[in-house]
């Protein structure tokens, strides 16, 4: 199974405000060759590096490819990783003479204006006083999202519909927007709002002398010089949640509306948190989280 990327990066003229990609996928064994393309809205003044393009671009694609290929060469470091973290039987092109991508200086925040996204922009921005640069994708069809994250000024807001068209088959899809605006944004790493919780089937049992198993996803965007920063995987959603409802209460209503569609398990799951902790505290439970449809 094949999947060869064609991306219009490489002409480096960002006029016409996208980026478009053509993915060809091919899957002889299921009688399956088809291609669809897609965009990402960027600046005139874009600029990105090949690392950071084809690590994009396999962490919105997945898993279920055994070669890839590009219109464009990448780094021998950027293609072993990636084809170590894909499952890759080859990559490339691959040019021994090409700099692998070099972080930048800022840290990046992902943010979706959800309450996982919200409770690290609280932790970043009031204490740990640490300067950050805000990251959204805008996804065509998922237009609930905007809500919770309109009102706050964004560094990098990148309007996309690989989401429509790809899917949600990428283990890292999250990854894909901080990827691509890295050098834009002189990322040197970048950090999201996933809790221990976030990844289920990454749990390692502590008693064992080895790293925690999630760092391997950390590959999708280190191959590419992206690190990421783990700033709260050591809590749970309920620990995470407590955090911005004792520090930021006011954002609660609009991050919730945002972090998921009413009706799932973890629109149900954060719900019960909240009431919980307002009935703790002996205070009333606010009308827009008793209102809110549960089914």
């Amino acid at each position: 199974m094949h999947v060869q990327f064609t991306s219009s990066h490489v002409g480096g003229d960002f006029s016409s405000g996208r980026l478009v990609v053509q993915a060809a996928l091919e899957q002889p064994s299921r009688g399956i060759s088809e291609v669809r393309e897609f965009f990402f809205e960027v600046p005139p003044d874009f600029c990105t590096h090949n690392d950071l393009v084809a690590a994009a671009l396999l962490a919105l694609i997945g898993r279920g490819y055994t070669t890839a290929g590009f219109n464009f060469p990448i780094s021998e470091r950027c293609a072993r990783l990636l084809a170590w973290v894909h499952q890759l039987e080859d990559i490339g092109p691959v040019d021994a003479s090409q700099e692998p991508r070099r972080p930048g200086t800022h840290l990046g925040v992902t943010f979706s204006g959800g309450l996982d996204s919200l409770a690290v922009w609280v932790l970043v921005r009031d204490y740990a006083g640490i300067p950050f640069k805000l990251i959204t994708g805008e996804f065509e069809g998922y237009y609930r999202e905007a809500v919770g994250y309109a009102p706050y000024r964004r560094d990098v807001s990148c309007y996309t519909n690989f989401r429509r068209v790809i899917g949600e088959v990428g283990r890292r899809f999250d990854v894909v927007i901080p990827l691509l605006f890295a050098d834009y944004a002189d990322l040197g790493a970048f950090t999201t709002g996933h809790t221990f919780a976030s990844g289920p089937m990454l749990w390692n049992d502590p008693r064992l002398d080895a790293e925690p198993e999630f760092l391997w996803i950390n590959m999708f965007a280190e191959a590419a010089g992206l690190p990421e920063v783990h700033l709260v995987r050591g809590l749970d959603t309920a620990g995470l949640l407590q955090f911005l409802y004792a520090t930021a209460p006011e954002t609660l209503e609009r991050g919730m509306h945002v972090t998921s569609r009413p009706g799932t398990t973890k629109y149900r799951a954060k719900a019960s948190i909240l009431e919980y902790l307002f009935r703790r505290d002996g205070a009333s439970t606010p009308s827009w989280l008793a209102n809110m449809p549960r089914d």
